[in-house]
């Protein structure tokens, strides 16, 4: 049998001249001064060089197939591919964009690719935007050292341990292409940031953005759930306390975070659940740039700018009184709404690609296997509702990640790790309808009890429900908590048909989770107070409340009578 004919000799040196070409473009392009990238007319990145990886802060070969409008934040102009595609009667485009931590001058071009095709050459230029100056703002002292702070009672990270950049936020829907632009020009001045949107959105991340780019991006980042820290120490927490201002207080006295983030940022997450009676003293914080601590003489200056964040409508909340007007127009300067998830179905799938290569290169991966998602993994992904937007999302990802077998997660793997199994629509949850109907009512005062943080569940719920605790093994008698009054025999009941009445008035006056919680409070206190024959102690004791706490929810609800 005649053996297969060898190529030509020509054929063979042209294929070697053809390779030897393309390599010493690629040695020519990864060299070359400028940050550059070729990318489709998509905007999907097809090759990036050193200098452009390097103002990405990441390796060119990640950066291949991810969106160049993930990657540039623009803050003036536009890409060629802002439309979805590129093309057109247009050719060039020029804009300032944010990357990494710079500002850069942008300049795209369509070129040849190919006989019938076009690709994007992209080239970055330093462009120096100087930041504003803060407002009043005279020398900054020197940033305190890095390292972790608390927040909200929990170990929280200081600014140096990653990179906080608009890049991590992924993403080219338009709606997040605004708020990062938003954030981007926020970041160029000192003042105070309102980040609004559903919880689950990403605020902090946009948090840590705004101060990573900003001037204080060297000082510290220091954040503070007000909803994890109780009333009465809300104010030794933000404001800091003297030597012996109050039993318990460490000799040496404590910094607040005000004092701890001057030079730097001061991040108030939940702050729709300041109480009310210190939200003046914040504002004259804000005001005047200086803080009294608790058991102080003379205020201490602090050069903070201020980010907060809600998922609540401050504005019903002002028109309610539960939230000062004065301070809700000083915190919302700049307000950047953060869209959900399913207001920007496009995003689902860039955003679940990214936080699975964060999960191939974490330290639970096995050593040289990579994960991926099947076509049909990330269209089950992108039509599911997500109701905690991104939290949701990468819970859900994680989860499969590590229970689901095999390198490719396909549909069917990641259909058990979904809420209701892949269903948009979960059971009893009502759109458009009566929620208190829908929604039983145990669940709603359990829920509502977890959050209160105050009140314990278990009782709150045995109460409303006009039931008992169930009596422990073995005992004739019920449960009872130590330390706690058993609760009494009302011979009044607890009437939960007239709570239902009061949540759905709530709720047909627009009222928020946290009006619910006030109501199921109230309606609780009243009912125990009127049980133990109006026996402040009594009732304090049965609600394992402490005294302070206890009189404050009293004055709180006009319960004084």
């Amino acid at each position: 049998m005649a053996g297969k004919a060898a190529p030509p000799a020509a054929a063979t040196a042209g294929g070697q001249l053809a390779d030897r070409m393309v390599a010493l473009f690629a040695a020519v392009f990864d060299q070359v001064p400028e940050p550059i990238c070729i990318a489709d007319l998509r905007g999907r990145v097809i090759r990036a060089n050193q200098a452009f990886a390097r103002a990405c802060q990441e390796r060119p070969d990640r950066l291949v197939g991810r969106p160049l409008l993930g990657l540039l934040t623009y803050v003036q102009g536009d890409s060629l591919v802002a439309g979805g595609r590129a093309g057109g009667d247009k050719r060039t485009s020029e804009g300032l964009a944010v990357l990494g931590r710079r500002t850069w001058l942008v300049r795209e071009r369509l070129v040849p690719a190919g006989p019938n095709g076009h690709g994007l050459l992209v080239k970055l230029a330093p462009a120096e935007v100087a930041p504003a100056p803060a407002a009043g703002a005279g020398a900054r002292p020197e940033p305190g050292p890095p390292g972790a702070v608390e927040r909200g009672g929990n170990k929280a990270r200081g600014d140096d341990d990653g990179d906080w950049g608009l890049q991590r936020i992924e993403g080219v829907s338009r709606a997040i292409r605004h708020a990062k632009g938003l954030a981007a020009r926020a970041a160029r001045s000192d003042l105070t940031v309102l980040l609004t949107g559903e919880s689950g959105t990403g605020k902090e991340l946009f948090a840590r953005a705004v101060h990573h780019l900003s001037d204080r991006s060297a000082g510290r980042f220091v954040a503070i759930n007000c909803s994890a820290v109780p009333g009465e120490l809300f104010e030794a927490e933000l404001f800091g306390y003297e030597p012996g201002a109050f039993t318990g207080a460490a000799r040496t006295g404590k910094p607040g975070r005000f004092e701890l983030a001057s030079g730097g940022t001061l991040f108030l997450d939940e702050v729709a659940d300041i109480p009310l009676p210190l939200q003046s003293k914040l504002l004259r914080a804000l005001q005047e740039r200086e803080v009294e601590r608790v058991g102080g003489l003379r205020p201490v200056a602090v050069d903070v700018r201020v980010i907060a964040a809600t998922n609540q409508d401050l504005e019903a909340m002002v028109a309610r009184g539960r939230f000062r007007d004065d301070l809700y127009y000083r915190l919302a300067v700049i307000t950047i709404t953060l869209p959900p998830l399913r207001d920007r179905r496009e995003d689902i799938p860039l955003i679940a690609v990214r936080l699975l290569e964060d999960l191939n290169r974490g330290p639970g991966a096995a050593a040289g296997l990579r994960k991926q998602f099947s076509p049909d993994a990330l269209e089950l992904l992108a039509e599911q509702p997500w109701p905690g937007n991104v939290r949701e999302l990468e819970n859900v990802v994680k989860r499969a990640y590590f229970l689901s077998d095999g390198l490719v997660m396909t549909a069917e793997a990641l259909r058990p790790h979904l809420s209701g199994n892949g269903r948009e629509a979960a059971e009893g949850v009502a759109v458009g309808g009566d929620l208190v109907e829908s929604l039983p009512l145990d669940e709603v005062v359990r829920d509502a009890a977890v959050l209160s943080a105050d009140l314990p569940v278990d009782d709150l719920t045995a109460l409303l429900l006009e039931v008992r605790p169930q009596p422990a093994t073995g005992e004739a008698g019920t449960r009872q908590p130590a330390g706690r009054d058993p609760l009494p025999d009302a011979s009044a009941p607890l009437a939960p048909r007239a709570l239902v009445a009061e949540v759905a008035a709530v709720l047909a006056e627009g009222g928020t989770l946290e009006d619910i919680v006030a109501t199921v409070e109230r309606h609780l206190i009243a009912r125990i107070m009127e049980a133990t024959g109006q026996n402040k102690a009594k009732t304090a004791r049965i609600l394992g409340l402490a005294r302070s706490s206890f009189y404050e929810k009293l004055s709180r609800y006009g319960l004084t009578g």
